[in-house]
Protein backbone atom coordinates (compact mmCIF):
# COMPACT_ATOMS: atom_id res chain seq x y z
CA UNK A 1 0.00 0.00 0.00
CA UNK A 2 1.75 2.96 -0.95
CA UNK A 3 -0.51 5.67 0.80
CA UNK A 4 1.60 5.13 3.83
CA UNK A 5 4.88 5.98 2.35
CA UNK A 6 5.99 9.62 3.72
CA UNK A 7 4.90 12.74 1.23
CA UNK A 8 7.23 15.30 2.72
CA UNK A 9 10.76 13.88 0.97
CA UNK A 10 11.69 11.09 2.74
CA UNK A 11 12.19 7.58 1.07
CA UNK A 12 10.73 4.09 1.75
CA UNK A 13 13.66 1.69 1.58
CA UNK A 14 11.11 -1.28 2.03
CA UNK A 15 8.93 -2.40 -1.51
CA UNK A 16 5.54 -0.64 -0.85
CA UNK A 17 3.79 -4.64 -0.56
CA UNK A 18 6.49 -4.83 2.41
CA UNK A 19 5.06 -1.80 4.43
CA UNK A 20 1.55 -3.48 6.25
CA UNK A 21 2.09 -6.78 7.13
CA UNK A 22 -0.25 -9.32 8.36
CA UNK A 23 2.26 -11.29 10.85
CA UNK A 24 5.60 -11.22 12.26
CA UNK A 25 8.04 -8.23 13.13
CA UNK A 26 8.58 -5.91 10.41
CA UNK A 27 10.28 -3.15 10.21
CA UNK A 28 9.39 0.32 8.55
CA UNK A 29 12.61 1.95 7.45
CA UNK A 30 12.92 5.98 5.50
CA UNK A 31 15.33 8.30 4.87
CA UNK A 32 14.74 11.88 6.36
CA UNK A 33 15.43 14.63 3.89
CA UNK A 34 18.75 15.24 5.59
CA UNK A 35 19.69 11.79 4.59
CA UNK A 36 19.60 10.51 7.96
CA UNK A 37 18.05 7.04 8.07
CA UNK A 38 15.13 6.24 10.49
CA UNK A 39 14.12 3.06 11.46
CA UNK A 40 10.43 1.59 13.29
CA UNK A 41 9.95 -1.73 14.49
CA UNK A 42 6.19 -3.17 14.53
CA UNK A 43 5.05 -6.39 16.51
CA UNK A 44 2.17 -7.67 14.61
CA UNK A 45 2.91 -11.18 15.47
CA UNK A 46 0.79 -11.16 18.94
CA UNK A 47 -2.69 -10.94 17.16
CA UNK A 48 -3.08 -6.83 16.50
CA UNK A 49 -5.85 -5.69 14.86
CA UNK A 50 -4.54 -2.08 14.01
CA UNK A 51 -1.22 -0.38 14.11
CA UNK A 52 -0.11 3.15 14.94
CA UNK A 53 3.57 4.25 14.79
CA UNK A 54 3.39 7.13 17.10
CA UNK A 55 2.32 7.29 20.21
CA UNK A 56 0.67 11.14 19.21
CA UNK A 57 -0.91 9.36 16.10
CA UNK A 58 -4.55 9.61 16.63
CA UNK A 59 -5.81 7.21 13.93
CA UNK A 60 -4.48 3.80 13.02
CA UNK A 61 -4.67 1.39 10.36
CA UNK A 62 -7.18 -1.45 10.74
CA UNK A 63 -5.02 -4.64 9.58
CA UNK A 64 -7.99 -5.96 9.12
CA UNK A 65 -12.16 -5.70 8.39
CA UNK A 66 -12.88 -5.15 11.71
CA UNK A 67 -16.78 -5.45 13.11
CA UNK A 68 -18.73 -2.75 15.28
CA UNK A 69 -19.03 -3.81 18.86
CA UNK A 70 -15.66 -5.78 18.88
CA UNK A 71 -12.29 -4.84 20.49
CA UNK A 72 -9.46 -4.21 18.64
CA UNK A 73 -6.22 -4.39 19.23
CA UNK A 74 -4.07 -1.79 18.73
CA UNK A 75 -0.51 -1.87 18.26
CA UNK A 76 2.02 0.92 18.93
CA UNK A 77 6.06 -0.09 19.22
CA UNK A 78 6.19 -2.58 22.25
CA UNK A 79 2.79 -1.56 23.24
CA UNK A 80 -1.01 -2.82 22.96
CA UNK A 81 -4.23 -1.12 24.25
CA UNK A 82 -8.07 -1.97 23.20
CA UNK A 83 -10.13 0.22 21.62
CA UNK A 84 -14.19 -0.34 21.14
CA UNK A 85 -14.92 -0.19 17.56
CA UNK A 86 -17.93 1.77 17.70
CA UNK A 87 -18.05 1.29 13.61
CA UNK A 88 -17.05 -1.39 11.10
CA UNK A 89 -13.60 -0.35 10.04
CA UNK A 90 -12.64 -1.43 6.40
CA UNK A 91 -8.74 -3.40 6.21
CA UNK A 92 -6.32 -0.86 5.44
CA UNK A 93 -9.33 2.13 7.09
CA UNK A 94 -8.53 4.24 10.01
CA UNK A 95 -10.21 3.94 12.83
CA UNK A 96 -10.09 6.72 15.56
CA UNK A 97 -8.03 5.72 18.69
CA UNK A 98 -9.15 8.62 20.83
CA UNK A 99 -11.86 11.50 20.77
CA UNK A 100 -11.17 14.04 17.79
CA UNK A 101 -12.98 17.33 18.17
CA UNK A 102 -13.84 18.90 15.02
CA UNK A 103 -11.07 21.24 14.20
CA UNK A 104 -8.25 18.53 15.59
CA UNK A 105 -5.38 18.01 13.47
CA UNK A 106 -5.80 13.99 12.30
CA UNK A 107 -1.96 12.08 12.84
CA UNK A 108 -1.14 9.11 11.25
CA UNK A 109 2.39 7.83 11.13
CA UNK A 110 3.53 10.56 13.10
CA UNK A 111 2.80 13.19 10.66
CA UNK A 112 -0.39 14.93 10.13
CA UNK A 113 -2.49 13.69 7.53
CA UNK A 114 -5.67 16.39 8.18
CA UNK A 115 -8.00 18.37 9.74
CA UNK A 116 -11.19 16.42 11.39
CA UNK A 117 -14.26 18.19 10.38
CA UNK A 118 -16.78 17.01 12.54
CA UNK A 119 -16.34 15.13 16.20
CA UNK A 120 -14.95 11.66 15.60
CA UNK A 121 -15.49 9.91 18.53
CA UNK A 122 -13.04 7.11 19.67
CA UNK A 123 -13.23 3.41 17.88
CA UNK A 124 -15.12 4.89 14.83
CA UNK A 125 -14.15 5.70 11.37
CA UNK A 126 -12.58 8.63 10.10
CA UNK A 127 -12.07 9.17 6.08
CA UNK A 128 -13.08 11.93 4.00
CA UNK A 129 -16.39 12.35 5.02
CA UNK A 130 -14.74 13.55 8.36
CA UNK A 131 -11.50 14.40 7.68
CA UNK A 132 -10.39 17.38 5.51
CA UNK A 133 -6.96 16.66 3.54
CA UNK A 134 -3.89 19.58 4.12
CA UNK A 135 -2.15 18.74 1.36
CA UNK A 136 -1.85 19.48 -1.98
CA UNK A 137 -4.25 22.24 -1.42
CA UNK A 138 -3.66 25.38 -3.52
CA UNK A 139 -6.18 27.44 -1.87
CA UNK A 140 -4.11 26.27 1.51
CA UNK A 141 -0.90 27.89 0.31
CA UNK A 142 -2.48 31.14 -1.11
CA UNK A 143 -3.96 32.13 2.13
CA UNK A 144 -0.58 31.52 3.71
CA UNK A 145 0.79 33.49 0.95
CA UNK A 146 -1.36 36.57 1.35
CA UNK A 147 -1.64 36.69 5.43
CA UNK A 148 2.24 36.19 4.74
CA UNK A 149 2.84 40.07 3.22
Amino acid sequence: MRSNAPHDGRRLDAPAQDVVPLLGVHVVRWHEADGARKEVRVETGRGIDAVMLTEADTVATALRELAQGEEARVGVGERTFLVLVRQGIAFGHKLAVTDIRSGDEIRKYGEVIGRATQDIPSGTHAHVHNVESLRGRGDLEAARKTNAV
